[in-house]
Protein backbone atom coordinates (compact mmCIF):
# COMPACT_ATOMS: atom_id res chain seq x y z
CA UNK A 1 0.00 0.00 0.00
CA UNK A 2 1.38 3.90 -0.81
CA UNK A 3 -0.55 6.98 0.92
CA UNK A 4 -2.96 8.47 -1.68
CA UNK A 5 -4.03 12.28 -1.54
CA UNK A 6 -7.39 11.84 -1.60
CA UNK A 7 -8.31 15.36 -0.20
CA UNK A 8 -6.88 18.89 -1.30
CA UNK A 9 -7.04 22.04 0.27
CA UNK A 10 -9.62 24.48 -0.56
CA UNK A 11 -9.55 28.39 0.18
CA UNK A 12 -12.73 30.35 -0.15
CA UNK A 13 -13.09 34.23 -0.32
CA UNK A 14 -14.32 35.93 2.53
CA UNK A 15 -17.73 37.42 0.24
CA UNK A 16 -19.22 34.56 -0.99
CA UNK A 17 -20.82 37.10 -3.60
CA UNK A 18 -17.90 36.19 -6.44
CA UNK A 19 -16.14 39.23 -4.88
CA UNK A 20 -12.60 38.75 -6.34
CA UNK A 21 -10.63 41.13 -4.75
CA UNK A 22 -8.40 38.98 -2.79
CA UNK A 23 -6.70 38.40 -6.50
CA UNK A 24 -5.80 41.58 -7.63
CA UNK A 25 -2.36 40.67 -6.72
CA UNK A 26 -1.89 37.62 -8.82
CA UNK A 27 0.27 37.73 -11.39
CA UNK A 28 -1.39 37.58 -15.16
CA UNK A 29 0.71 35.47 -17.41
CA UNK A 30 -0.09 36.58 -21.03
CA UNK A 31 2.78 34.75 -22.73
CA UNK A 32 4.75 31.24 -22.81
CA UNK A 33 7.65 33.00 -21.87
CA UNK A 34 6.49 34.25 -19.23
CA UNK A 35 4.40 31.39 -17.55
CA UNK A 36 8.13 29.96 -18.11
CA UNK A 37 9.61 32.30 -16.48
CA UNK A 38 7.00 32.77 -13.16
CA UNK A 39 7.49 28.81 -13.10
CA UNK A 40 10.95 28.93 -12.82
CA UNK A 41 10.56 31.40 -10.20
CA UNK A 42 11.25 29.19 -6.44
CA UNK A 43 8.79 31.58 -4.71
CA UNK A 44 6.29 31.33 -6.97
CA UNK A 45 2.61 30.44 -5.39
CA UNK A 46 0.08 29.38 -7.92
CA UNK A 47 -3.56 29.23 -7.30
CA UNK A 48 -6.38 27.31 -9.06
CA UNK A 49 -8.88 29.52 -9.44
CA UNK A 50 -12.46 28.73 -9.73
CA UNK A 51 -15.53 30.78 -9.30
CA UNK A 52 -15.49 30.81 -5.27
CA UNK A 53 -12.58 29.02 -4.34
CA UNK A 54 -9.03 28.50 -4.72
CA UNK A 55 -7.17 25.68 -4.36
CA UNK A 56 -3.31 26.40 -3.31
CA UNK A 57 -0.33 24.79 -5.61
CA UNK A 58 2.88 23.62 -5.28
CA UNK A 59 5.80 23.01 -7.57
CA UNK A 60 7.94 20.56 -7.35
CA UNK A 61 11.01 20.53 -8.99
CA UNK A 62 12.28 17.08 -10.56
CA UNK A 63 15.66 17.44 -12.79
CA UNK A 64 14.55 20.30 -15.20
CA UNK A 65 10.86 19.33 -14.81
CA UNK A 66 8.42 21.16 -12.99
CA UNK A 67 5.74 19.35 -11.27
CA UNK A 68 2.15 21.32 -10.85
CA UNK A 69 -0.02 19.58 -8.34
CA UNK A 70 -2.27 20.98 -5.72
CA UNK A 71 -1.52 21.15 -2.54
CA UNK A 72 -2.64 17.96 -0.50
CA UNK A 73 -5.19 18.33 2.81
CA UNK A 74 -2.69 17.23 5.49
CA UNK A 75 -5.25 15.18 7.13
CA UNK A 76 -5.43 12.90 4.03
CA UNK A 77 -2.16 11.89 4.44
CA UNK A 78 -2.12 11.53 8.04
CA UNK A 79 -5.12 9.03 7.98
CA UNK A 80 -3.38 7.29 4.80
CA UNK A 81 -0.39 7.15 6.56
CA UNK A 82 -2.20 5.92 9.89
CA UNK A 83 -4.33 3.08 7.55
CA UNK A 84 -1.12 1.74 5.56
CA UNK A 85 0.28 1.21 9.13
CA UNK A 86 -2.29 -0.77 10.41
CA UNK A 87 -2.10 -2.89 7.57
CA UNK A 88 1.79 -3.18 7.75
CA UNK A 89 1.43 -4.10 11.39
CA UNK A 90 -0.51 -7.56 10.42
CA UNK A 91 1.82 -7.74 7.54
CA UNK A 92 4.83 -7.57 10.20
CA UNK A 93 2.65 -10.19 12.95
CA UNK A 94 2.56 -12.71 10.14
CA UNK A 95 6.12 -12.64 9.90
CA UNK A 96 6.55 -12.34 13.91
CA UNK A 97 4.63 -15.82 13.63
CA UNK A 98 6.69 -17.53 10.86
CA UNK A 99 9.72 -16.76 12.74
CA UNK A 100 8.60 -18.97 15.43
CA UNK A 101 7.59 -21.79 13.29
CA UNK A 102 10.46 -21.76 11.00
CA UNK A 103 12.99 -18.71 10.64
CA UNK A 104 14.97 -20.58 7.95
CA UNK A 105 11.94 -19.50 5.87
CA UNK A 106 12.16 -15.66 6.23
CA UNK A 107 15.02 -13.63 4.52
CA UNK A 108 18.20 -13.56 6.42
CA UNK A 109 17.64 -9.72 7.58
CA UNK A 110 14.68 -11.12 9.31
CA UNK A 111 16.11 -14.14 10.88
CA UNK A 112 16.19 -12.16 14.63
CA UNK A 113 12.84 -11.58 16.34
CA UNK A 114 14.07 -8.48 17.62
CA UNK A 115 14.65 -6.98 13.91
CA UNK A 116 10.78 -8.21 13.37
CA UNK A 117 9.83 -5.98 16.52
CA UNK A 118 11.33 -3.01 15.53
CA UNK A 119 9.66 -2.80 12.66
CA UNK A 120 6.32 -4.02 14.52
CA UNK A 121 7.08 -1.41 17.44
CA UNK A 122 8.22 1.58 14.32
CA UNK A 123 4.90 0.98 12.26
CA UNK A 124 2.32 0.40 15.62
CA UNK A 125 4.04 4.09 16.56
CA UNK A 126 3.75 5.72 13.06
CA UNK A 127 0.03 4.31 13.24
CA UNK A 128 -0.68 6.04 16.67
CA UNK A 129 0.74 9.08 15.99
CA UNK A 130 -0.91 10.01 12.83
CA UNK A 131 -4.39 8.41 14.05
CA UNK A 132 -4.31 11.18 16.39
CA UNK A 133 -2.82 13.69 13.80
Amino acid sequence: MATQITHINKRHPKDKDNNLSYLKDTPRIKSEKELKNFLNDPDAVLFHITENEMIPCNILKYKKHNIIFPEPNPVSFYYSLAKDASINVIHQKKTLDQFYKDKTKLPPQLQHDIVIFSYIFKTTSVGIIFSFS
